[in-house]
């Protein structure tokens, strides 16, 4: 199976994007770290704290919200654009 180029610039595109992320949360440092023993202390804390707030389901919701919390922000920037050039 071959994949079209665009396909293959877009999964290039994805998988830089999971590694930066990985990268700012110091994962594969962390997990390193760990000797595959166990997970570090902190991963397990963060991991409690997503489930004791609601989990998967909560976060799947803060992120569908995430496009009306762009648009709202962007309107409250826009007026204070206004009102910051509109001065006397």
């Amino acid at each position: 199976m071959t994949y079209p180029h665009s396909k293959i610039i877009v999964q290039r595109r994805c998988s830089e994007f999971v590694f930066s992320v990985f990268a700012s949360l110091n994962l594969p440092a962390a997990i390193d770290a760990t000797s595959g023993v166990s997970l570090p202390q902190s991963l397990v804390d963060k991991a409690s704290s997503i489930r004791d707030n609601g989990g998967i389901k909560e976060l799947e919701k803060m992120i569908q919200e995430l496009p009306d919390l762009l648009q709202r922000h962007e309107a409250i920037l826009d007026e204070v654009m206004c009102d910051i050039f509109s001065l006397p």
